[in-house]
């Protein structure tokens, strides 16, 4: 008759360990949904928008479009992407419509609408938000 002896150790003990993954930076959030940009602040959550502190009254569509430049602020972003955020798919709206209504914002938050600061045309692409102050 024979006997099996246990292994000694854990089974665990035996076996590779995966590898693990360098760690990944991960930008903090920012807080409760405001992004801010010179003096003009933007709440994601609240859906609102205020300039040096003073609330500014804006359009759904004017949010929405101020929201998807917002969250990619930096990068130039496409008419045809602020479109179908702003409007969905399946609108047919007119091709002046996402300037005319970025005329609209820069009225109400630039400073000089004329020499935009906050939200700049990219030529032969669209438009980008960017920081007056950072640049």
């Amino acid at each position: 008759m024979f006997h099996v002896k246990p292994p000694q150790g854990s089974i665990n003990e035996a076996l590779p360990s995966p590898p693990v993954a360098p760690a990944q930076v991960i930008p903090p959030a920012p807080a409760a949904g405001l992004l801010r940009f010179g003096d003009v602040e933007v709440d994601l959550r609240g859906a609102c928008v205020s300039r040096a502190g003073r609330p500014v009254p804006v359009s759904p569509r004017e949010f929405q479009l101020l929201r998807c430049l917002a969250e990619r602020a930096g990068t130039p972003v496409s008419r045809a992407e602020l479109l179908d955020h702003a409007w969905g798919r399946d609108a047919m709206p007119g091709p002046q419509t996402v300037d005319v209504h970025i005329a609209w914002l820069r009225h109400k938050l630039e400073q000089d609408p004329r020499r935009p600061a906050l939200i700049r045309t990219v030529h032969g692409i669209g438009y980008v938000l960017s920081d007056p102050d950072a640049g």
